[in-house]
């Protein structure tokens, strides 16, 4: 095999390229001769002849050969010498890094299966002998942003912190969905919200808000909408569905935000450049925090009727889990499993349905669920104007 074939094919990069270019060829060779075939079925066509059919073969079955050969097998070399794949230092002191975790996670997983009853203890030296990705790291301790301190961030590095840190939140949000917390609608809106964020990095600090807000708003005259002026079921019209939305919005980007910030600090700890971006999204937090406070004083019990809903669809979820992990372990079989699965089935499609209906209280209620309000009769009085002779 020639020198410059053989750097080419080194490596799982370069069998990826040349798996698709052989699709590619593929393809391209049923496409030639299904049109060949139909060429020399019309012979008798002035404009299309056999020699014509078999050069467009040749050339193009040529040029799919040449790409699969010199393209599919020199791309990676090419890249290399043009130093295209060359890794920034930002991006090296990360690789770094995520190099010694992977050692401290690997001693972990060693501890954990290292010694049991039926096979006896391993060797740990012998053991890290055939990793060879973690060769020579035992004992090193490595800081991802060694050389900048407070007040001398690199430009560069931020932005590099604030794309893994949108990318955390978006990956929450994809969980959220699967866990049933958020709605496809939500999602979307908030995935929008991220992929917007991420072309401002360069130029500004976190800003995913910035697309949700003109959705959250809570305006002051909401408050006066629940006197018994106005039919509770034009209030449900006017309001509750943008609340909903509003309130699934808000508690949707907090949650993604804390769990962000949790695993940025787990994995880079108490660094300045980490710490810069998790002050950057604990402010983002505020008004949503904000809006959540406004609706709790006013309408608490919208935020009860989405928990109820989370909660509901979050415990169905984890009963099909729960059937599936006893039909893996082998204690139910097919039929069983089949009906139980159905029944909770059937309990997540009525709920998807016909979710938890918000009602909201009259006046009544809310008096007697005030514990300021003692006696009732009388602030009763008070609220229909009624006096004393």
């Amino acid at each position: 095999m020639p020198f410059w074939l053989w750097v080419g094919l080194e490596g799982i990069h370069h069998t990826h390229v040349v798996w698709i270019k052989g699709c590619c060829f593929a393809v391209a060779r049923s496409i030639c001769k299904t049109l060949g075939h139909m060429i020399q079925q019309s012979s008798g066509n002035s404009y299309l002849s056999s020699d014509t059919g078999t050069r467009f073969l040749f050339l193009t079955g040529g040029i799919v050969f040449l790409t699969l050969v010199v393209n599919g097998s020199t791309t990676q070399l090419l890249l290399h010498l043009l130093r295209m794949d060359t890794l920034t230092a930002t991006k090296k002191r990360i690789l770094e890094y995520t190099k010694f975790e992977m050692m401290k996670t690997a001693l972990k997983a060693f501890e954990n299966l290292g010694d049991d009853e039926e096979l006896g203890s391993a060797d740990w030296p012998t053991v890290i002998r055939h990793i060879s990705s973690l060769k020579d790291l035992e004992g090193r301790q490595v800081n991802p942003h060694d050389g900048y301190e407070a007040g001398s961030l690199d430009p560069t590095n931020i932005m590099d912190i604030r794309i893994r840190f949108l990318n955390g939140v978006q990956a929450a949000y994809w969980e959220m969905l699967d866990d049933g917390r958020i709605t496809q609608c939500t999602a979307n809106v908030l995935m929008q919200s991220v992929d917007e964020a991420l072309d401002l990095v360069s130029t500004s600090s976190l800003s995913d808000w910035r697309g949700l807000e003109p959705r959250v708003h809570f305006p002051n005259y909401y408050k006066f909408l629940q006197s018994k002026i106005i039919p509770h079921k034009l209030v449900t019209h006017l309001i509750v569905e943008r609340l909903e939305s509003a309130c699934y919005i808000s508690s949707a980007f907090l949650r993604a935000h804390r769990i962000a910030r949790q695993q940025l600090h787990i994995f880079l700890g108490n660094s300045n450049i980490a710490s810069t971006v998790i002050n950057e999204s604990e402010v983002e937090g505020e008004e949503a925090k904000q809006f959540l406070e406004d609706v709790r004083d006013s309408f608490p019990q919208v935020l009860s009727v989405l928990k109820t809903r989370q909660v509901t669809h979050y415990v169905l979820n984890h009963l099909n889990g729960y059937i599936k992990n006893l039909e893996k372990v082998g204690l139910l079989e097919g039929k069983e499993v089949s009906h139980l699965h159905d029944v909770v089935q059937s309990d997540l499609k009525k709920l998807l349905r016909h979710p938890p209906s918000l009602k909201l209280p009259n006046v009544d209620d809310l008096i007697t669920s005030n514990p300021l309000l003692k006696d009732r009769s009388s602030f009763r009085s008070l609220a229909i104007g009624e006096t004393d002779a």
